[in-house]
């Protein structure tokens, strides 16, 4: 039995002369090696087709779109990361029993082109109801709250809409975007958390 070889679809010995040995193991007959292999390259075609379609998938996304993958993935980080442990920017409020967004001082704008939509000392962990959704973001407690913890001059630097570049110099290709959203993904990981895009 020492020269011989057990075939993996029937499972029968036969001697390696008679049989035929392929990359992923040996088989007696070549009807077996075919029926056994043909599950695995269906299953590596599915999934260099998959790689290609999300590929195509990403070339065919809009900055819009990619934007919102962004911004997404950045109030996550916000919310349960960098603030996690502090209370509502706006009103003080601590509660686990709350639901918590990220709120923006100054808003992405019509259409998502605001220059500081992406600006960390813009956004901050607010209460979802009562600051962030009902209270329209609380924007002249919003402004106090940036002047106590940045000061006045980088309140005046945020407002100041041509201190910061356009998001098409900032990102000037969908991949640096990309890279921006990996960026977060990882922060997020990093501190045991799975990102929602």
């Amino acid at each position: 039995m020492a020269n011989k070889k057990r075939c993996r679809h029937c499972k029968d010995y036969f001697r390696p002369e008679q049989g035929i040995v392929v990359p992923v193991g040996f088989y007696c007959c070549i009807e077996h090696a075919r029926e056994h292999t043909r599950p695995k390259a269906r299953a590596i075609t599915v999934k260099r087709d998959k790689v290609a379609k999300k590929a195509k998938q990403k070339h065919l996304m809009t900055r819009t779109q990619w934007y919102s993958k962004l911004q997404k993935v950045e109030n996550q980080y916000i919310v349960h990361v960098r603030d996690k442990d502090q209370p509502c920017f706006t009103c003080g409020t601590e509660s686990q029993s709350i639901k918590y967004d990220c709120g923006h001082y100054i808003h992405a704008g019509r259409g998502g082109g605001d220059r500081r939509r992406f600006i960390e000392m813009n956004l901050h962990k607010q209460c979802s109801m009562q600051c962030n959704q009902h209270g329209g973001g609380m924007p002249e407690v919003y402004a106090q709250r940036i002047t106590e913890v940045y000061g006045a001059d980088k309140l005046t630097w945020l407002k100041g809409e041509n201190n910061h570049p356009l998001l098409k110099e900032l990102f000037p290709h969908w991949s640096d975007v990309e890279n921006e959203i990996n960026r977060y993904r990882q922060l997020l990981r990093d501190n045991g958390l799975k990102p929602n895009v």
